[in-house]
Formats: structure tokens, sequence, C-alpha cells
């Protein structure tokens, strides 16, 4: 197990060391899935979008229609939501 120890800084941030970021493959854009359990708090990475269009290769999985603009990108944070809550345990998958 690889241990680091960074100082947080002042409005919060913290370093995720070269190390860790080397062994998890963690690049610029991945996003980084946060919760509290108790006293600690648990990061999953997620790296970005490949590239190819998000609409098409859900498609077959939506349910209803959505709106380019706002509505796509509020609706694009609600499923990145539910699945890092799925991912951590914390709902469960449909």
């Amino acid at each position: 197990m690889t241990y680091k120890v960074e100082e947080v800084g002042q409005k919060g941030e913290i370093v995720i060391g070269e190390e860790l970021r080397e062994k998890l493959g963690i690049g610029p854009g991945w996003r980084a899935y946060q919760y509290l359990e108790e006293d600690h708090l648990i990061i999953y990475f997620h790296p970005p979008d490949d590239g190819k269009p998000l609409a098409g290769r859900l498609s077959k999985n939506l349910k209803k229609k959505v709106a380019s603009g706002k509505e796509w990108d509020e609706a694009r944070e609600y499923a990145w939501k539910v699945r890092a809550e799925e991912k951590m345990g914390l709902r469960e998958r449909v």
C-alpha cells in the first residue's frame, strides 16, 4: 500500500502524489467522486469521455427525450451522480 502525506491548501485543495496518480492512471480531465464515510473521505476517479457522442451511446437506454443545452447538461450531471452512487454502494444499480 502506498501512503503519501500532503498539506491541504487554503481553498481545501489537496495534491494527489505523482506515484499514486501513475498507479491509478489518473490524468487531467478525470472526474473525482467524493463522499464522506464516518470520519474519512472516499474518492473514486473516472476517466474523461472517450470523444464518442454520449447521446448516441446511451440512446437505447434513454427513457425520455432530452433537449440539448441546459436540459442535457442537467441530465448528464444527474446520470454521473447516479453512477457514482452505484459504484460507491450508496444506490442499487438499475
